[in-house]
């Protein structure tokens, strides 16, 4: 189709640079809208490769026709133009956010010097009204203030406190300013009264050997009352008792702790299989006429503090032959040392 319609094209003439050249020519119109610089870059480009100039520019340069050199200007030319057609669109995109901030901060600015207007229309009205009925507002406001009516007071203050400089007014607020403070420092006195009160109710519930809860109390009243003695003589009393009942405690403890050391320093001296004394049995075995008659009763033991004495009953045979049960009783210290036989 393409031949025939090129088909009376002049000689030398080649029909697909006919169609590159319209179409780098179409892409370059539609580019121009966005950015004319590179829209007439590719326009000149599409001249350039069209037949008849690419024809001039090599009888003028003396060259052949090689197709890389047609192919690698329209390469070149494309992507000249594709940066151009970025930087443009990012340059016309800055100055479009630029003029939108621009148009925000002029709005915005406007609304300030509204806003700045308003207020200060408001500002010159107060005073214009505060002017024209000073006498009532004072006589209001000193009303409020002598019945310690501070809601009252409050609320019309906050009307013209930040624009009204009338010293009339100036002391009417300060004396404003006074009640509210005497109304707080009463308030918080009221409320260590109460507090205080809340403590000594405590106190007269508390078990009298909760010397830690009593503390407690001591320390919170003294905090609210530093120059009451009763409760400082009282919060002494209390932490010496406490001090002597905690030392109670630890020697306990210690004693207790000595205790079962001792208990089991005597008990190793005992077989754990029939609770003989273990030196002891060894001795008595020693002592008899057939030890292999030895036979095991019962053994007890008597701690005497200094050493422990020993009961061991037992069954052997005597110097006769005849098997006879027989107590033997002997001292040992607490390692288990024979001390003495006691008869």
């Amino acid at each position: 189709m393409l031949s025939i319609m090129f088909s009376g094209l002049p000689h030398g003439i080649s029909p697909r640079w006919w169609i590159v050249t319209a179409v780098v020519t179409a892409l370059g119109v539609n580019v121009f809208a966005a950015s004319w610089i590179s829209g007439l870059m590719l326009i000149c480009l599409a001249i350039l490769i069209s037949p008849p100039a690419y024809d001039r520019l090599l009888v003028a340069l003396k060259v052949g026709d090689p197709l890389h050199l047609r192919v690698l200007i329209v390469l070149i030319g494309l992507t000249a133009s594709t940066y151009v057609l970025n930087i443009h669109t990012s340059h016309t995109e800055d100055q479009r956010v630029a003029a939108a901030k621009a148009e925000q901060d002029r709005t915005d600015q406007l609304e300030r010097e509204a806003s700045a207007a308003a207020a200060q229309a408001k500002i010159e009205s107060t005073r214009q009204f505060y002017v024209t009925n000073k006498s009532s507002i004072l006589q209001e406001i000193a009303t409020a203030l002598n019945s310690r009516d501070v809601n009252k007071a409050t609320t019309i203050n906050a009307r013209y406190a930040s624009v009204i400089t009338d010293p009339e007014y100036l002391a009417l607020q300060q004396k404003l300013a006074t009640l509210v403070d005497e109304i707080a420092l009463a308030k918080r006195e009221q409320e260590r009264k109460d507090t205080i009160a809340g403590l000594l109710k405590d106190l007269k519930t508390l078990d009298a050997a909760d010397y830690t809860k009593a503390i407690s109390l001591y320390t919170s009243l003294l905090q609210l009352e530093p120059a009451n003695k009763a409760y400082q003589q009282n919060l002494e009393r209390f932490k010496k008792a406490e001090a002597s009942r905690q030392a109670k405690i630890d020697a306990d403890q210690q004693a207790a702790a000595a205790r079962s050391s001792r208990t089991k320093q005597i008990e190793s001296q005992f077989s754990q299989w029939d609770g003989s004394h273990r030196t002891f049995e060894r001795l008595i075995k020693q002592a008899m006429n057939d030890p292999d008659s030895y036979d095991h009763v019962d053994t007890r033991y008597v701690d005497k503090g200094k050493f422990i004495r020993v009961y061991c009953t037992f069954r052997g045979k005597n110097a006769f032959g005849g098997t006879v049960k027989n107590t033997r009783v002997a001292d040992f210290d607490i390692n288990g040392n024979f001390l003495r036989e006691v008869e």
